[in-house]
């Protein structure tokens, strides 16, 4: 059934929504569900990789049947389970500019699956009134080419923290509610992908996460997460912003690679709609919602619980501002609210201590210790590399006399070898990135600059310390001296400058900013 705005059966399918919990807006439906498939609008991906038959998980062995968690749906070939999957986009947004999100949406609007399994929803507040105006000038220029589009009003209750986690919450719940209590669909076809509201998707995103899902033994334990990189507007930002971003762009990724690695989820992230049902949807009192939904669903599972890769690469935009001075305090405001995830480690342990019958003793301590890598190394490390060798000879000048002192300063120096490796491969990778891997892709502008100015810019990498330090120690202990002495968080959204993300005729906002009016919260 697909059902235009305005139509009666529209309005009659709206008032059975009109549930109000918490004093929280239901879900406002903008266009409709198409469950028709089209045989002509076929994903790409399918033949290629499935085939007539649909591969098995071991070679030589025939097709086994898969089904669901819950026991309902039964699937005869994997081949089966791919196109039995619909995917629900949620896009939390906060007075972001119009020209971001066009680019957002344009970009699921250029997925291969799009008109056929692809719905949006985009996850507003209460208190931005102008986000109705943006839904409907969005449903004009792209309700045509996706499975639905919708949006939900969040009014903040009593109880819970301003931010992205509280608004999914609500966004997930009235996608239930719409899709499987109202609709009809099953929970386990439904893929989930949270993401920010200036992401930019891969044309192929969908149908390579439905792949990964529908051939993953252990679907709804599992969370996906692609390669976020901060390369669409690299040469527009400060350096010493652009320093950060391509070290975080560079550094994720061969995080998700190592296998030595933890990964954790970040900022752009899916799962099944039954794995978000079961582990008790998004908190709604908390900042950092990533790493803390996987850490919820890591203990609801007793530990039976994992990140799997996506190796494309999602597009964000970096920090920035009107001015210089205006783009690195933005950033830093940034590095401080990614650092107040810190207090996910008191969580661990918390959890822990609640489900030690359950959950095995290694496996936490290796999650701990991941963990605490990520949020007590980021504070030190600047320290302790940059300023360890030089506290000996501060404190005891004396000391620098002796054969104890002179091999402490040539130990120190040594250690600054696998730093000049790491800061080679950085920009190896930064060049082979930008140069083969995303030099055509949309609103990516990974090389506007002239290949000479890209080539002489490199220079830049002798502020790596300056970035480090100010992005990473000085926010870092900034956040965390702030939760230990006065436990409050004021959520900012990272600042957004509106670009022409035209695409058909409409004419974009001229500049708006998408900083944030969020409030204090208590944590």
């Amino acid at each position: 059934m697909f059902l235009m705005v305005g139509s009666r059966e529209s309005t009659q399918l709206c008032s059975r929504f009109s549930w109000v919990s918490r004093g929280v807006m239901p879900i406002e439906m903008l266009t409709g569900v198409n469950s028709q498939k089209n045989p002509e609008q076929q994903s790409p991906i399918i033949e290629r990789t499935f085939g007539p038959q649909g591969p098995v998980f071991k070679a030589g062995r025939p097709p086994l049947p898969i089904q669901s968690s819950a026991g309902g749906t039964e699937y005869h070939s994997l081949r089966d389970k791919f196109e039995s999957l619909v995917h629900v986009c949620v896009i939390p947004t906060y007075k972001e500019p119009l020209g971001t999100l066009r680019k957002t949406v344009g970009t699921l609007h250029a997925q291969s699956c799009a008109k056929e399994k692809l719905i949006v929803c985009l996850a507003t507040e209460s208190r931005d009134t102008e986000a109705p105006e943006k839904v409907k000038a969005l449903l004009s220029e792209f309700g045509d080419g996706l499975l639905g589009l919708f949006y939900t009003t969040h009014v903040l209750a009593e109880g819970e923290a301003v931010g992205k986690s509280s608004n999914t919450a609500w966004a997930v719940r009235c996608v239930k509610h719409t899709l499987v209590d109202t609709w009809g669909f099953v929970p386990e076809d439904v893929l989930l992908t949270i993401c920010d509201a200036d992401t930019y998707f891969d044309v192929q995103f969908m149908d390579c996460l439905a792949f990964h899902h529908a051939q993953d033994p252990l679907p709804y334990n599992t969370t996906y997460q692609a390669v976020e990189c901060f390369f669409p507007n690299i040469w527009a930002v400060p350096i010493i912003v652009r320093i950060k971003a391509l070290i975080d762009s560079v550094g994720f990724l061969g995080q998700l690679a190592s296998p030595f690695s933890h990964p954790f989820p970040f900022a752009i992230y899916s799962q099944s709609l039954r794995t978000a049902i079961d582990c008790g949807y998004w908190d709604v009192d908390i900042i950092p919602e990533d790493w803390h939904h996987f850490l919820k669903c890591w203990f609801r599972r007793d530990g039976n619980f994992r990140v799997v890769p996506v190796f494309l690469f999602m597009g964000n935009d970096a920090i920035e501002d009107e001015t210089w001075w205006a783009a690195n305090k933005a950033r830093y405001t940034q590095a401080k609210r990614h650092a107040w995830g810190a207090i996910d480690l008191a969580y661990i342990v918390c959890q822990y201590a609640a489900r030690m019958d359950r959950v095995p003793f290694r496996k936490v301590y290796k999650l701990f210790t991941h963990a605490s890598e990520h949020h007590i190394s980021w504070t030190l490390y600047w320290v302790t590399v940059m300023l360890g060798s030089l506290v000996s000879t501060w404190i005891n000048p004396v000391l620098e006399t002796y054969p104890f002192g002179i091999g402490l300063r040539k130990l120190a120096m040594l250690c600054f070898l696998p730093m000049m490796f790491a800061t080679t491969m950085f920009m190896i990778g930064d060049f082979y990135i930008r140069m083969f891997l995303l030099h055509d892709r949309r609103h990516f502008e990974a090389n506007a600059a002239p290949m000479w100015w890209q080539v002489l810019s490199q220079i830049q990498w002798l502020l790596m310390p300056v970035a480090d330090l100010f992005f990473g120690s000085m926010a870092g202990l900034d956040a965390q001296l702030h939760m230990a002495i006065q436990p409050t968080m004021k959520y900012e959204v990272s600042t957004k400058v509106s670009k022409d993300g035209k695409v058909g005729g409409l004419v974009p906002e001229s500049t708006e900013s998408g900083a944030s009016d969020y409030q204090s919260a208590e944590p």
